[in-house]
């Protein structure tokens, strides 16, 4: 169940706005002031954050957002919020931890019960070929090897989104080419959801002298703020963004990844792909 604002609908929030907020507004925390001031509300009735003697509940909350949003380090957040670095040090840390508590109400995992996902069930192209991809294995790339729970491409054919722009109505070379062209159709609707959620934060693309421990719940954090967005505003603009619409991988996969792989592994996972590709092949 969603947790609401302790606002009723009547009543005016008349708590003044963090400083960054009255100049740049959703640029700056990358979200609405309404959903500013409902996240606020919810952790200072669970008696997350309160204000401290210099440091409002807003700013605390504030301070959280604007590093993760800017990916900046809390010595460059000084002049915005005019307080000590150690102090915004110390309540970034803090709001980290306060928001990843909230990753079991609002980051929930698929069960291998739940039904299909509209989008794959009306889609013959994915259907029922993939149906039983959620809790069953990985759609991986190509460096990672193919194992029974990782599903990755085939080496040597086609593989980019972009290469298959201009095919039109052209047959597939081969049942590979095929199978590798609705694996990175997949793979790229994974992307591009990664994408937004990185386009909000850009903390997620900046490499940060967090500890490992704290980059974790970073990681959680940002989700949990992302999913509260959603769930309780439900359009935005990071949510329409199309840039990512095609995402091409910049990682050089390694020479063999297989090697990575053991021969059982390697043998469950080739009946897999084949087994899902010979499907693919005659039903469309």
């Amino acid at each position: 169940m969603l947790i609401s604002s302790t606002m009723d609908e009547d009543e005016e929030d008349t708590t003044p706005i963090p400083r960054p907020m009255h100049t740049s507004r959703y640029n700056t925390f990358r979200m609405q002031p309404s959903m500013f001031l409902k996240l606020r509300d919810i952790l200072v009735e669970r008696e997350l954050i309160q204000d401290s003697r210099y440091v409002t509940a807003s700013e605390q909350l504030a301070m959280f957002l604007y590093a993760m949003g800017h990916g900046v380090a809390t010595g460059a957040m000084c002049e915005h919020f005019q307080h000590l670095s150690e102090t915004i040090s110390y309540y970034v840390n803090r709001v980290i931890k306060v928001i990843a508590l909230f990753r079991f109400t609002y980051i929930m995992l698929p069960s291998g019960t739940d039904p299909v996902h509209p989008r794959i069930r009306h889609d013959d192209r994915f259907y029922p070929y993939v149906k039983d991809a959620i809790g069953m294995y990985y759609l991986v790339d190509s460096g990672y090897g193919n194992a029974g729970h990782f599903l990755a491409p085939y080496h040597g054919e086609r593989y980019h989104i972009s290469e298959y722009q201009n095919r039109g109505n052209a047959p597939y070379k081969n049942m590979c080419d095929k199978f590798d062209h609705r694996h990175a159709q997949l793979c790229n609707c994974m992307e591009r959801c990664f994408g937004v959620l990185k386009n909000r934060f850009q903390t997620l693309r900046e490499g940060n002298c967090y500890p490992f421990r704290v980059q974790v719940l970073i990681v959680l954090a940002c989700c949990v703020v992302h999913n509260f967005i959603r769930c309780e505003h439900g359009e935005d603009y990071y949510f329409n963004l199309r840039q990512m619409d095609n995402v091409e991988k910049d990682d050089d996969p390694p020479d063999d990844p297989s090697l990575a792989v053991s021969p059982p592994e390697m043998q469950a996972g080739e009946i897999l792909r084949t087994q899902i590709n010979t499907q693919i092949w005659a039903n469309n």
